[in-house]
Order: C-alpha cells, then structure tokens, then sequence
C-alpha cells in the first residue's frame, strides 16, 4: 500500500493514512479488522456499500490476474466501461445510503475516481452525458480540494483537458 504524497483527496487517501498509521505502529495488527473498522466508523449507513465496492476492486483484479505498479493505466487496474460504470454505481448507491451531511461528504470525496474511470474508461458515453460527468467531476474535485489529479499532473490542467474533449 502507497499514500498520496500529493494531497489528502486521492483514492481512500483517509482510509490508506488509517490502515498504514496503525500497521506501522504495529504490522501484526489484522488490515482487513483495520479496514472495516474504518470503513464502518467513516461512511456509517453507506458501509456494506462502500465494503463492496473495496471488494469488487480487489476482486476484479484478481480474477484478471493483475499487478498493478506505480502509474497505472485504467486496463493495468482492470477498468473497462462495464466495470467503470459499476464502480460509478456502487457509489451512487453509497450517496443515497448516506444518512446525513457529513457522511454524505465522505462518500463524495470518496466517489471522486469513479467519475475519473467513467471519464477514462467508460468507453462510448453519449456528448451530453459525457459533459454532466465532467462538471460533476470537477465541481467535486474543487469541493474537496483535489489539487492533483495524477502525481504529476496539477488538477486545473487536466480540467482543461478535459474542458476541450
């Protein structure tokens, strides 16, 4: 497991500060007791949603036979448009399972790079719909403060990338 040494809004950027402040301090600890445990006490009533989607993550790459490395692209971590949009809906349900404000707020952070594979894994998303995914995307990028969207790529660059697709 890697942090986001680039801000505090990458994929689970809480949940990896959570897993590995507590493995450091102790690696016999059980990462996955750590990982409900934060899963459970963060996204309260979206949990069991959020938990499948983690599961479908690891589950997608396993079955594909995958090795992630540093920088990868969307097929190196198994996201194509089926699994895309699935990711995507996992998330919309955690929104509707999110008993108030606060943890709503977390599952959006959260849902960040489900827009992003929609964006680069979606495959043929119709002009119209392609561009509420896009707004969405940023309006949520900026709520959260997402400064970078990759390691090396500043997120208002890429927002204008995005902006001339």
């Amino acid at each position: 497991m890697q942090a986001n040494g680039n801000g505090l809004t990458g994929e689970f950027s809480d949940l990896r500060n959570y897993i590995i402040s507590h493995i450091i301090w102790n690696p016999h600890l059980d990462d996955q007791a750590i990982l409900a445990e934060f899963v459970n006490l963060h996204y309260k009533a979206a949990t069991p949603v959020i938990m499948e989607y983690i599961t479908f993550l690891h589950d997608n790459v396993e079955e594909r036979n995958l090795h992630p490395r540093c920088f990868p692209s969307p097929e190196d971590v198994g996201l194509d448009a089926e699994s895309s949009q699935r990711v995507f809906d996992y998330f919309q349900e955690a929104l509707a399972l999110a008993d108030n404000s606060e943890v709503q707020s977390r599952v959006e952070k959260a849902s960040i790079p489900a827009y992003k594979a929609m964006l680069v894994a979606g495959s043929d998303i119709p002009h119209k719909r392609r561009r509420a995914l896009i707004a969405e995307y940023i309006a949520l990028c900026k709520r959260h403060g997402l400064t970078h969207t990759a390691e090396h790529q500043v997120a208002e660059a890429y927002f204008e990338e995005l902006h001339q697709q």
